[in-house]
């Protein structure tokens, strides 16, 4: 079985991983860039987003494939713009999922890093991540939603598989 982990918004990052334990897949959210009136916009890029999954269920056609999608939401003093921003990535990575057909679990971070006993301390989050899969590319500080995206797969794998 393999579990793929979204940890949604512009700098987010899609894992997969086998059995809980090896990292099969590990890739930064694709982003499209718009120039308008001079202004440069980012948003996910569903497209991108769909290339990268079926190339992660293409690798192993008979497996078994599941996926999890950090359910974000507002936060106290978040602006609108950025809560904006997050829902639309929440929204995209949904709705490729859905196309896929692939199953879909949304949890919240609270929920995943309580029961994975993680901290919201990005770095914390990074080094525990890198201890368990040290052949992943975690070597940067902002690598920290790779590490949120591999937690994630593992912690799906752990609900619903082990």
């Amino acid at each position: 079985m393999i579990a793929i982990g979204i940890d949604c918004g512009i700098t987010g990052a899609i894992a997969a991983v086998k059995d809980g334990r090896t990292l099969v897949a590990l890739h930064e959210m694709p982003v499209l860039r718009v120039v308008k009136n001079a202004k440069v916009s980012r948003s996910v890029d569903g497209a991108g987003l769909a290339r990268i999954v079926r190339e992660i269920m293409f690798k192993d056609p008979k497996e078994y494939y599941a996926s999890v999608v950090e359910k974000t939401s507002s936060m106290p003093g978040q602006g609108v713009a950025s809560t904006y921003s997050m829902g639309h990535s929440r929204g995209v990575a949904e709705g490729v999922l859905q196309a896929l057909n692939l199953p879909m679990d949304l949890v919240a971070p609270a929920v995943w890093k309580r029961q994975m006993k993680l901290t919201n301390d990005k770095e914390y989050v990074r080094g525990q991540v890198q201890m368990q899969f040290p052949d992943a590319d975690l070597s940067r500080k902002k690598d920290h939603d790779k590490a949120e995206a591999i937690a994630l797969a593992v912690w799906l794998w752990e609900q619903k598989f082990k």
